[in-house]
């Protein structure tokens, strides 16, 4: 008799593991930063353990092989010497799957989000005042699932935050 689903994690035998990870970022006029991030990771198993499931040459689960991001921002100051800065950002995370054995069920699509931000700061920089913007865009999309489907029908997804504002307010001492 099966004790049913197990989601244990186990050591499935050996892997290469592959990695590149690159930043930068620029200044190209007085007030403004451009930066930029990349990240590719290759896994891939070479050797297993007998009765896995798995295959050699077959990715882990949970591994994410492409990620970036972009954003931009401007200091413009103002007469007063208080600075307003917007900002915009786009990152990206490819897809991933949360089980050993891979099925369409069990695959987390990639996703990319926009968030923007204005701020205010002082012109003693005492004070900092932000209005945020994340996932502008209002992107469906999910962080994880857990699927149960061949055992009892029934599959569950954590969904990303949705569109959401917010004021942030700082006070240096």
């Amino acid at each position: 008799l099966s004790p049913g689903p197990c989601a244990a994690t186990f050591n499935a035998g050996d892997a290469d593991v592959k990695g590149l990870e690159l930043e930068v970022e620029a200044h190209p006029v007085d007030g403004m930063t451009i930066d930029a991030s990349f990240s590719k990771l290759d896994f891939e198993y070479t050797r297993l353990v007998p009765n896995t499931g798995l295959t050699v040459g077959q990715k882990a689960p949970g591994i994410i092989e492409d990620k970036w991001s972009i954003g931009a921002q401007h200091e413009f100051t103002l007469a007063s010497g208080a600075s307003i800065t917007p900002r915009i950002d786009h990152v990206y995370q490819g897809g991933f799957n949360t089980n050993a054995v891979f099925t369409g069920s069990n695959r987390v699509a990639g996703y990319g989000l926009t968030n923007a931000r204005i701020s205010w700061k002082s012109a003693d920089a005492g004070w900092d005042v932000a209005l945020i913007a994340a996932n502008l865009t209002n992107e469906l999309y999910y962080l994880s699932n857990f699927d149960l489907l061949s055992s009892s029908g029934a599959q569950y997804g954590l969904l990303g935050a949705p569109r959401e504002y917010s004021l942030q307010v700082k006070k240096k001492f």
